[in-house]
């Protein structure tokens, strides 16, 4: 709001003709120039101008999102401090200039405890938000032990048919940040290997059981120029197949193959002892080779004929029976699952003893006996034996028992194999028997809670067990697995809109525990964007708080293609000449355009205001470009008409009120006039014929044109004619006066002179003569093409005119 500015002048008339803005307006932020013009009854101008600048007050902090969680991080034992990496916070503010003050940056060493970090955002307007959380370093040891010495590969020869060599080598050592280190080997140090490739290994195991290994080769090798010597090549092997068999499996002793160089591989073997033979005659080769590639060859021959020789086949022929008798009795009951048999023909058999005896202390031999049916009497026989040994009373002592094992898998691994230390159970007096094992040192374990059970017993039937659990846990340290995570974005923008909407494919997420959450992204589909490089993050976390990141650029590139507007273009331009003239200066308002660029705009005219036009239509074009070449055209015509009135017997038709000269000065700029005046107006009866300029028009700064309107009353015509002049508002409204008073006098004696003369002159044609034609402009509907005809008036003795029959007048 402001007091309304006010004018005085010496004439006491002053209008406000334009204002920009009016107190109470709304502004927006920035500077708005107001401005205020005054004119007098002299048509002296006077302007007030002043700015109105609004400023904007923000009182928001800025917007943090992304702030970490706490976090645990493990430093090796010994050390004083580890690096520790996070997603870094940001912040937001709808002003932009954040200042940002951090504690510590990703990647910065922290010492062993808890430790505080801080991060402090501050806008332009001091407004502060802050993230915190803080980070806790632990000690473990996950270090295995520090080999040292570990010996390199060792190679030795033997001489031909030599004693095999003594190895010797310094035992490795290993040190720990422990303190403690326990050490296995496979060999040691001045024993003699074979020849060949032997791996040496030492195991070394920290308290923690963190385990390093020291590994080398023995390499012993000699020469070899003999090729392999065979042994025990068989002779040729004849047998018989059953009687309705299709064949029979033949077992022989392999022939052995020595070398010197104590290595023979076999190349070739078309049988092995086992293979069923049918009917008929085979060839047995075997095929012998040694490293220096000398070859030997054993073959021998299998004849197959068929008989029945086959006895019964025995099934569940019971083991050997133990059983411990008590100390009352001479013996015990026993009994088993008897044994059968199966034969092509019928079978009969014989048993020594039948389940559920009664057994002595001491051996009895059990007996089952089948014969077939055969002319052979093929015999089979199962037998086995029942022991019963005296009571023992002596108790079995568990002399190790392992404890319970606890082990940790990635989520998703199915099982782990977990050794031990074998329990050992002893009985000083006897022999001790594993009766009963769940699982054994090696097995694979699923993930859960498994009891391992492990049973002993002695002679006397006294039990000891040794139970221990195994524990295998899963954990997730594994992040999620980002899908689709889109590429960088590279889109245009029209240069001078505000942004534009980009969409895409959003990513997922997948996660061996089978649930993801989408923690944060900075950007959605469809988001406005504004010119230059965005980045777009999502960020995705697990159930264990392990987190996965996708992130791309969104680049908004500006371009312009979008012509020029032009905003102001002038109608097309009527106007005439009299006499003689054939051409005329013509002025207009200069066209104007913008474009969303900004940028300045090249302008490009055929003609400008002022410049002489000739009689009939000329057209006009400004051409409007941008920097980027799209382009934009105003055109408009220039007609310019000749007027010739010529009559006989003409008196001046009634009118009154013609300006005599219109004096105007700029209000919005100083280049140009919109000038008004009051129409001259005719009695009754009195016609407008024709005007060449109506109030309104626009007169160039500096310049003056002429008006004019020709009435006609029956047969008399009459011309007004006047001035209309723009003036230049000067520095001082004192030069301005001395400026334009001759100016004045100058346009009214010029338009006074020109009035009378017109007047003599249609005064003195008049009176010529009483019959004359009065050549009439006649416009058609095409204003670029005036064409003119003759209609001839007639005048009477009393000075009045009559239109002759079928003239319709003008």
């Amino acid at each position: 709001m402001w007091s309304e500015p006010v004018a005085n002048s010496a004439s006491g008339n002053v209008s406000l003709v334009w204002q920009s803005h009016a107190s109470g307006d709304i502004f927006g932020v920035g500077r708005t120039n107001v401005a205020y013009n005054f004119i007098d009854g002299y048509g002296q101008v006077a302007h007030c101008r002043f700015s109105v600048t609004g400023t904007s007050v923000d009182t928001r902090p800025p917007e943090v999102s992304l702030c970490p969680r706490n976090q645990t991080a493990e430093i090796e034992l010994g050390n004083n401090s580890t690096t520790c990496d996070w997603i870094e916070p940001v912040a937001f503010d709808v002003l932009g200039g954040i200042e940002t003050i951090r504690s510590h940056t990703p990647g910065a060493e922290f010492p062993l405890g808890l430790t505080r970090v801080y991060y402090q955002f501050t806008d332009g307007s001091g407004n502060n938000s802050t993230c915190e959380f803080y980070i806790n370093v632990i000690e473990v040891d996950t270090t295995p032990p520090t080999v040292h010495n570990c010996p390199s590969n060792i190679f030795d020869q033997r001489e031909l048919d030599g004693p095999l060599p003594s190895v010797t080598w310094e035992d490795p050592t290993a040190s720990d940040l422990s303190g403690h280190v326990t050490v296995t080997s496979s060999h040691t140090p001045g024993i003699f290997f074979q020849v060949n490739t032997t791996v040496v290994t030492y195991t070394f195991e920290d308290a923690a059981h963190n385990t390093a290994t020291c590994r080398f080769e023995v390499n012993v090798w000699e020469v070899d120029t003999r090729p392999p010597r065979i042994d025990n090549c068989p002779a040729n092997i004849t047998n018989s197949v059953e009687l309705g068999s299709s064949g029979t499996s033949i077992q022989w002793t392999e022939p052995n193959a020595s070398d010197p160089s104590n290595v023979v591989n076999r190349l070739l073997r078309t049988h092995k002892p086992g293979d069923t033979f049918i009917s008929g005659t085979h060839v047995v080769t075997y095929l012998y080779v040694d490293a220096s590639r000398n070859m030997a060859k054993c073959e021998f021959g299998i004849r197959i004929n068929t008989e029945d020789t086959k006895p019964p086949v025995i099934f569940q022929c019971p083991s050997d029976i133990e059983r411990i008798a008590t100390s009352h009795t001479a013996g015990t009951i026993v009994t088993w699952s008897e044994p059968t048999a199966t034969d092509y023909s019928n079978y009969t058999y014989t048993q020594t003893h039948t389940p559920g005896s009664m057994f002595p202390i001491g051996v009895t031999r059990v007996n089952y006996a089948f014969i077939d049916g055969s002319v052979t009497n093929n015999r089979a026989e199962c037998v086995f034996t029942i022991t019963i040994v005296p009571v023992n009373t002596t108790f079995i002592e568990l002399t190790s028992c392992p404890k319970d094992i606890t082990y940790t898998v990635e989520l998703g691994t199915v099982n782990k194999a977990v050794t031990w230390i074998e329990p050992v159970a002893y009985d000083p007096h006897g022999d001790v028997t594993l009766v009963l094992q769940s699982h054994h040192s090696g097995q694979a374990f699923e993930v859960g809670k498994h009891a391992v059970t492990y049973e002993f017993t002695n002679e006397a039937g006294h039990v000891v067990v040794c139970n221990f659990t195994v524990v295998i846990a899963s954990v997730d340290t594994t992040p999620p697995t980002v899908l689709g995570c889109p590429s960088d974005i590279t889109t245009e923008i029209e240069k001078g809109t505000w942004g534009k909407s980009v969409t895409w494919i959003e990513p997922t997420a997948t996660d061996i525990s089978g649930k993801v959450t989408l923690l944060s992204r900075t950007h959605v589909p469809g988001s406005l964007f504004y010119p230059g490089q965005s980045l777009v993050t999502y960020i995705y976390t697990d159930p264990s708080h392990n987190l996965a990141a996708c992130s791309f650029n969104i680049n908004t590139v500006s371009v312009d293609t979008s012509p020029p507007q032009v905003t102001s273009c002038p109608y097309n331009i009527t106007n005439t000449v009299q006499g003689n003239d054939t051409s005329a200066k013509i002025y207009w308002k200069t066209p104007e355009a913008f474009d969303l660029s900004g940028d300045e705009l090249a302008i490009i005219a055929s003609y400008n205001p002022g410049d002489e036009f000739s009689v009939g239509t000329t057209k006009v074009v400004y051409k409007f470009a941008d920097s980027a070449q799209n382009s934009a055209a105003c055109s408009f015509t220039v007609t310019i008409a000749t007027v010739t009135i010529e009559t006989d017997a003409i008196s001046s038709a009634e009118f009154n009120n013609c300006p005599k000269v219109i004096d105007s000065t700029p209000l919005k700029s100083e280049q140009e006039c919109q000038a008004t005046w009051d129409e001259p107006k005719a009695s009754d009866g009195t016609q407008l014929l024709f005007q060449t300029h109506a109030p309104g028009v626009t007169v160039p700064s500096g310049t003056s044109i002429m008006v004019t309107y020709v009435f006609k009353k029956n047969s008399h015509l009459a011309p007004c004619t006047f001035t209309v002049k723009c003036s230049k508002v000067e520095l001082s409204k004192q030069t301005q006066q001395k400026a334009e008073s001759p100016l004045s006098i100058a346009g009214i004696v010029t338009a006074a002179v020109i009035g009378i003369c017109l007047l003599i002159a249609l005064l003195l044609v008049c009176f010529r003569r009483r019959y004359r034609n009065i050549k009439h402009l006649k416009f058609t509907d095409d204003l670029a093409s005036p064409t003119f005809t003759e209609a001839p008036f007639v005048l009477d003795d009393k000075g009045m005119t009559s239109r002759p029959e079928n003239d319709t007048g003008l």
